[in-house]
């Protein structure tokens, strides 16, 4: 019988495809390849290097990720057609928002961060909801990351302002409250009255902090009547009490309580009734609606949003009696940040009795640990049993890690779970493996992860537990390399020029020498002590140091240097140049320079630090995400880094989080 069949298809070649739904053809093109495997596998068929249709082999049974492009071509071609067709015949495809499918389930911080990954398109409304979802939770600066990527203008302002509140950055958080004066919304009026009351906070006189408060009072009362959010409400009754005007303060609280929907049992609404009774001078009452809170953030991991609401408290007790001992009869436990290192636990095959002491008192809500070993895999199986969310850093390689395992499947399969629960995230790399037992490597992550525990400490208000020992911690190491006389070790480095340096005439650039470079070494000479190199060419600085305390205080001397003291007047052309200075930290390596026949200093983060210094800003000082770190962990008290987002590096060295030093 002839074959008279002769397909048909709809033309679908006028039809063009959005980005969105082109996100969405590799995902389904995996999708068509596993119903054909799963298809074959159920009449038989089998793996095979070639096909053979009587012995059933087929050599595409094979996981996608691992088909050659032909056969991926192939199912990719299928999806576009499949989706071309919808399109065709009239259908719309839509992403369901991400908030109306997550908005009641608790998620974790890796959670969110996988679908900020996976959505790079989403819309405004929901990246401003995982935006304030990682706000809820205290992650402030990938909060103000992904308020980055949002259009419209108050979302954005709203979500980066109430970051860099949250986080301690209160002079950009101002900028940021002026701009959204024009929008009048609860949202927005509520953080421009909290930057009137942060700027109370930083006040130095009675007179000022009076001021801000009522100021912040003002803004929210004003919206509270125009909304009627009781969170106006309340936060209104607690400013006019904190500028001592009690009874206005106990009117709004009143007015507050009969506003729709405080009655409520999410957090806020709870929290509103705790302060009201606080300020109405109902002491047992707020107590038992703060507990309510307590456990409410608790249970859902909202950290962030219990930090604000245990710094509103101590203001309010402050206020009232200045009394803050009495916080416990608040809060069962205050939270703690735990940082557990590897070295704790070792190969053991069991925790430590101190370090499950340290866990088990329930006040431990956030985990940071470095891990290799066997005990520190069950370590972190016990915190994920408890519901608290770990950020591990690992001490090998993940294939380094794999290898050692290799023959003991059973915990090479208790690894691979840890890493993959979403209680676990992994702390991005910012330091060059070596070698097995690279003791630089091991020292620079430990010093890390206590940086970033203490870091989010310090955003939160939280304290730190754990057992670590921060003078053994900051002791000085180095890995002798005894062939070469190399030796590795930890610096911070500085990298520095003058913008448009290049553009000097000859005349200029004798200057410039005379009037700028010739002034560094008496900046230097006050912290000789701490300074392991030094060079220069044409503008440029290359300085490294012993700690980033020393590299900080220089940078910040350096700075004050050229915008007061250099006179640019003895310029030829009169011209006031801009400094910009890059600062990093990471493994160096000291050897024999026989170039300059002296010791020099190599390394990556040399590199990084350089990369680091064409994206800062004229004038200013930026840092690394490691530097920040650092800096935390040491308890440096003579500078601040301010957090400015993520920012790409140039010469393909990919982007990088950067801080900004400021004099505090």
């Amino acid at each position: 019988m002839k074959n008279t069949y002769n397909p048909h298809s709809i033309d679908t070649s006028d039809i063009e495809l959005d980005k969105d739904l082109l996100d969405l053809v590799e995902t389904m093109a995996e999708n068509v390849h596993d119903i054909w495997s799963k298809a074959r596998m159920e009449e038989g068929w089998v793996y095979g290097s070639r096909r053979n249709d009587e012995r059933k082999q087929h050599p595409c049974l094979i996981p996608y990720s691992e088909l050659p492009e032909s056969e991926k071509e192939y199912d990719r071609n299928t999806a576009i057609n499949t989706l071309k067709l919808i399109k065709k015949l009239g259908y719309e495809i839509q992403l369901a928002s991400i908030e109306n499918r997550y908005t009641n389930k608790v998620l974790s911080f890796r959670e969110l961060k996988e679908l900020c990954e996976r959505y790079p398109y989403m819309t405004d409304n929901d990246r401003y909801w995982l935006a304030k979802q990682l706000l809820a939770i205290g992650e402030n600066f990938m909060a103000y990351d992904e308020a980055e990527k949002i259009q419209i203008k108050e979302y954005k302002c709203h979500i980066q302002g109430m970051a860099l509140a949250r986080s301690g950055s209160l002079e950009k958080a101002v900028a940021i409250a002026d701009e959204l004066e024009k929008f009048n919304n609860s949202e927005c009026d509520g953080f421009r009255a909290r930057i009137f009351k942060d700027r109370a906070v930083a006040a130095t006189t009675l007179e000022e902090k009076k001021n801000f408060y009522r100021k912040s009072a003002e803004i929210n009362y004003h919206a509270f009547q125009e909304q009627k959010e009781y969170y106006n409400g309340v936060n209104a009754a607690s400013c006019f009490l904190l500028a001592e005007d009690l009874q206005k303060a106990q009117s709004v609280a009143l007015e507050t309580l009969k506003t729709q929907g405080v009655n409520d049992d999410n957090l806020w609404a709870t929290a509103t009734r705790a302060e009201c009774a606080l300020v109405l001078g109902k002491r047992q009452k707020a107590k038992e609606e703060y507990r309510k809170v307590y456990d409410i953030c608790l249970k859902d991991r909202r950290f962030g949003d219990f930090s604000s609401t245990l710094r509103q408290l101590k203001l309010l007790l402050n206020c009232l009696d200045g009394n803050l001992a009495e916080l416990s009869g608040f809060f069962p436990k205050l939270p703690k940040i735990g940082v557990f290192f590897d070295s704790l636990c070792g190969d053991r095959e069991e925790i430590p009795k101190m370090v499950l002491d340290e866990i088990s008192g329930g006040s431990c809500i956030l985990a940071y640990l470095t891990l290799a070993g066997k005990g520190s895999i069950l370590l972190a199986e016990r915190l994920i049993e408890q519901n608290i969310e770990c950020h591990i850093c690992l001490q090998l390689p993940e294939d380094e890690l794999n290898l050692k395992y290799q023959n003991e499947k059973g915990w090479l399969n208790r690894l691979q779970k840890v890493l993959k629960h979403p209680f676990v995230s992994l702390v991005p790399v910012e330091c060059e493996f070596l070698q097995r037992n690279d003791m630089m490597w091991q020292e620079f992550n430990e010093k890390y992860l206590l940086g970033l525990a203490t870091l989010r400490a310090e955003n939160l208000s939280f304290g730190l537990c754990g057992l670590f020992n921060k003078a053994e911690i900051n002791a000085e190491k180095n890995d002798l390399e005894p062939m070469t006389g190399a030796k590795r070790a930890l610096h911070a480095i500085l990298f520095s020029d003058i913008k448009n340096f290049s553009q000097l005439d000859e005349q200029s650039c004798l200057a410039f020498n005379r009037h700028f470079i010739k002034e560094i070494p008496e900046i230097l000479a006050e912290y000789e002590a701490d300074i392991e190199y030094r060079n220069t060419w044409g503008d440029a600085l290359y300085i490294v140091f012993k700690n980033v305390s020393c590299a900080g205080k220089v940078a910040l001397a350096i700075q004050k240097w050229v915008q007061e003291s250099v006179n640019w007047q003895d310029m030829p052309k009169k011209e006031r140049l801009s400094m910009r200075i890059g600062l990093h930290v990471g493994v160096m390596t000291s050897m024999f320079d026989f170039i300059q026949d002296k010791l020099n200093f190599f390394g990556r983060a040399a590199t990084k630090a350089a990369r680091i210094e064409p994206i800062t800003e004229e004038g200013q000082i930026y840092a690394s995400g490691a530097f920040a770190a650092f800096a935390a962990m040491e308890g440096e008290q003579a500078f601040t880094c301010d957090y400015v987002g993520i920012r790409e590096l140039p010469k393909h060295y990919g982007s990088t989080g950067v801080y900004m030093i400021k004099q505090l």
